[in-house]
């Protein structure tokens, strides 16, 4: 039982760097878009 805690905790802790990673790359993007679009 803990070890299936432990794992879920692992795996939540994944997507939640996964999901700041993401928000970052999604920030960069639209910047880019953003400056592409203003020429």
């Amino acid at each position: 039982m803990k070890k299936r805690i432990e794992q879920i905790f692992l795996c939540e802790k994944n997507s939640l760097s996964k999901l700041k990673n993401s928000k970052d790359f999604f920030a960069k993007l639209l910047k880019a878009t953003l400056k592409n679009n203003n020429y």
